[in-house]
């Protein structure tokens, strides 16, 4: 694209332009340094720049796993990372899917599960 500048005798200005009925716009002038409106980029403050520099993943995610998390694949848990109480809620959550699927069996389970949280309670 031209630059709509011009630079002549009297310095840098903008060409005379026809408007759409027909008459002449004048030549204006145009300062040295001078930057239109258009060109001028738009304010960032700080919080901004911060944004959008700041990685997608937390500091230490593996890419791979967020990328399985979010396509929907099983991640493979290693249990290895965990502590006690981690492992613990995992074998919980796996036995309430299994008795989810049996369809309400395994009351018992509930029932030991209930007495060994109350024991925990306790102590």
């Amino acid at each position: 694209m031209a630059s709509p500048y011009v630079s002549g005798e009297s310095g840098k200005y903008i060409a005379a332009s026809q408007r759409p009925d027909g008459t002449w716009r004048k030549p204006r002038k145009v300062k040295d340094g001078y930057v239109p409106q258009e060109e001028v980029p738009v304010y960032e403050n700080k919080y901004v720049k911060f944004f959008k520099g700041k990685p997608d993943l937390p500091p230490g995610m593996n890419p791979e796993v967020a990328q399985a998390k979010q396509q929907g694949a099983p991640v493979s848990t290693d249990t290895a990372g965990l502590s006690k109480t981690a492992k613990r809620n995992l074998k919980r959550k796996e036995k309430r899917k299994q008795q989810q699927g049996k369809g309400g069996e395994g009351k018992e389970d509930d029932e030991e599960e209930e007495q060994e949280e109350e024991r925990r309670a306790e102590t």
